[in-house]
């Protein structure tokens, strides 16, 4: 997980010095937390992502449009 704080103008930008290794997410609410009763900044922006290993089962129709939910007109 990534966190930074997009709070003010100009964007104050802080964000954890370990953040490069990555973030529990409990690290960074703590993280964010802290920053917010030293500066009073509200607003911060979180990434998290994931990796998933995506196996279509055999029931699946060949020429379906993976992008189109099952059920759903045109």
């Amino acid at each position: 997980m990534h966190i930074e704080c997009v709070s003010g103008i100009p964007r104050c930008r802080a964000e954890p010095p370990v953040a490069a290794a990555g973030l529990t997410e409990g690290d960074a609410e703590a993280w964010a937390g802290q920053h917010f009763r030293a500066t009073g900044h509200p607003l911060y922006d979180r990434v998290r992502c994931d990796t998933v290993l995506w196996e279509p089962s055999a029931n699946t129709d060949t020429d379906a449009d993976p992008r189109t939910p099952p059920g759903a007109t045109g």
